[in-house]
């Protein structure tokens, strides 16, 4: 990605143009006296990129201008984006831009803010589908990530520069607070928006899974309960006689339809009645078993006399193999041949085999099995059935019977939900997540390592520190440093120490995003007044120590070999610092481009455009 601001143009009242023209890739250097309007430049230029919030200050400044624009170089197209100055303390929504860069003689509105936003957003990747992954107090879920938020990056100002605690810019603003930590994966290239849609979706769908979950847990608890209703209404109407105590659910409940048709006419079951059909099919089971066994009995008898006649004529078969041997008479095979007759009878019939021992065992199992179940029913048969006072309190039972009948029938369909949650589960399997945390861990490291680079070309300005070891905390978005000797982390003095913390920092997290091919953050990083710590915030300058003026040296070295390295990494990046310092303090810096010295009456509203007599200029 690149982005090069060009032009910061104003539209004065007077009638005349001032610009401030910065160089891509570059160092772009604004210094000189304090009360200059500096820090304003940094206001202007997110003002231009759609900020509602006014931070211009009316003074000098605001009442001085009608229309403020810029001039950027956004992924090698050239735009011009203007907006009328604010008015009465509220920001403007006059829009002037041009797709060409085109900077009129003066603006007109042309355009509206979301036209223009949508086309500048595009330019950052930045689409409907491009999300904030989890909702906050102030930020909605799977609400469209805005370019303010990815811009909170870009910015290094007055109100962060010697803060020990917060590293990133706005984060005053509880909304910019939330969107730093939903944002910042997808700024530094740790998360895609595809695997941030991807999570979204099967957040979604297990979302809907669980609901439904819980609908058919309800479902079911509300179906037990049916149940249980039911069972009850069937024994109460037992205990009354009204149907047979022996009828399971579903005969119970033809026998209560049977019931309800026929009130009048309807016999009642009394346990006596009950106990007594029990007790006559008990008796006439039992005397099936016993008629069973005698038959059982006499069949076997007549098993064993058919072997004994069968075992009386195997003589004649022991005289036939003899019968060479033997002294024949004339009727001798008469009689031989009646006798072998009635062997091959015999034989015929106890050959087959009788069914008859397979029926008479499968009918006592029936048998036994029946008898065990009416034994059962007798045994849990109440003693007397419950009797009424009244035929008035009976109809009148009977009468809440019905109610309640006719409520369970209409009742007794329950919505399944088993097929629908299976489906889901089906579409879940088929979306990939990627797990970012080990990418997230790596990411850390690489930070930490190039932040020890830049240590190490600023070791003289950190002094007692030079050799501690950098932590990136990734939770809190901060750096850290740990005390090697104690391997514990330290709090860090010195608000000239802060300073440098915060350019590692910056510099740390902008070159993980551009090592991991980011999208959505913008090589381009706006410093304001990092001398703070030693010019402090008078106009009169502090006198500066050799040591002070070497460190602030030493920072601006950090930032020029930033550049160079970007250079070298076929790489877009461009720095506009806004200082006290002077620009000698620079010059031997090969990618430090001094833009312009707010001295002798320069500024940016230059003096000679207002009366400085009849105001002062206000402190930055």
């Amino acid at each position: 990605m690149k982005l090069n601001i060009l032009k910061l143009i104003l539209w004065l009242k007077s009638g005349n143009i001032r610009e401030l023209v910065f160089e891509p890739e570059k160092i772009n250097l604004i210094t000189g006296n304090p009360g200059t309007g500096k820090t304003d430049i940094l206001h202007i230029i997110y003002y231009c990129l759609f900020d509602d919030e006014v931070k211009i200050t009316e003074s000098i400044i605001n009442e001085n201008v009608n229309w403020y624009g810029i001039q950027i170089e956004l992924n090698n197209h050239l735009y011009t984006i203007c907006r009328k100055s604010i008015a009465d303390g509220k920001s403007s929504s006059d829009y002037f831009f041009s797709s060409t860069g085109e900077i009129p003689s003066f603006p007109k509105v042309n355009n509206t803010k979301n036209d223009i936003k949508s086309v500048v957003e595009t330019e950052f990747s930045i689409s409907k589908d491009t999300n904030i992954p989890f909702g906050g107090n102030y930020i909605n879920a799977n609400s469209k990530i805005s370019l303010n938020y990815l811009l909170i990056l870009n910015a290094i100002d007055v109100s962060i520069i010697e803060n020990p605690n917060v590293y990133v810019a706005f984060q005053d603003k509880p909304r910019y607070k939330e969107a730093l930590e939903r944002i910042f994966d997808l700024c530094m290239g740790i998360e895609t928006v595809e695997n941030i849609l991807a999570r979204s979706k099967y957040k979604d769908i297990s979302d809907r899974i669980n609901q439904l979950n819980r609908k058919q847990d309800r479902i079911n608890c509300e179906k037990i309960l049916f149940q249980e209703e039911l069972q009850s209404i069937i024994n109460k109407l037992k205990g009354y006689g009204f149907i047979q105590e022996n009828l399971n659910l579903d005969e119970s409940i033809k026998a209560i339809d049977n019931l309800l048709l026929n009130l009048a006419s309807n016999k009642i079951y009394t346990v006596k009645s009950i106990r007594s059909d029990l007790e006559s099919e008990l008796a006439a089971v039992q005397n099936k078993l016993r008629n069973l066994v005698n038959f059982q009995g006499e069949y076997q008898k007549y098993q064993k006399t058919k072997q004994k006649n069968f075992d009386s004529l195997l003589p004649i078969e022991c005289l036939r193999k003899k019968d060479d041997e033997l002294v024949k008479t004339s009727i001798f095979e008469d009689i031989f041949n009646a006798y072998e007759k009635q062997i091959f009878a015999l034989k015929k019939i106890t050959s087959k085999k009788s069914p008859i021992n397979n029926q008479i065992r499968d009918e006592q199992i029936n048998l036994e099995n029946r008898k065990r179940e009416l034994e059962k029913q007798l045994e849990n048969l109440a003693v007397e059935n419950t009797t009424f006072e009244s035929d008035k309190e009976k109809f009148y039972f009977l009468g809440q019977v019905k109610s309640k009948f006719d409520l369970y029938k209409t009742e007794k369909s329950f919505d399944d939900y088993s097929k629908q949650i299976q489906t889901l589960k089906e579409q879940l399997s088929c979306i990939s997540v990627n797990d970012i945390l080990l990418k997230r861990e790596i990411s850390r490291v690489s930070i930490e390592n190039y932040i020890k680079n830049y240590m190490e070309i600023i070791s003289a300005s950190l002094e007692n520190y030079k050799n501690y070891i950098p932590y990136f905390d990734m939770k809190n978005k901060c750096l850290q440093f740990i005390n090697p000797t104690k391997s514990a982390i330290e709090a860090v003095g010195s608000s000239s120490n802060h300073m440098f913390m915060q350019l590692l920092f910056s510099l740390g997290v902008h070159q993980l995003a551009f090592v991991n091919g980011s999208k959505f953050l913008a090589p381009l990083l706006i410093i304001d007044q990092p001398s703070r710590p030693y010019f402090g915030t008078k106009n009169e300058k502090k006198n500066i120590a050799s040591s002070d003026e070497a460190k602030i040296k030493n920072a601006f070295v950090l930032l020029d070999q930033f550049i160079a390295q970007r250079h070298l990494e076929k790489g877009s990046f461009q720095m506009i610092v806004l200082e006290h310092i002077p620009k000698e303090y620079v010059d031997n810096l090969s990618n430090v481009h001094v833009v312009e010295e707010f001295l002798n009456g320069n500024a940016l509203i230059p003096h000679s455009e207002y009366e400085t007599k009849s105001r002062g200029l206000y402190d930055e």
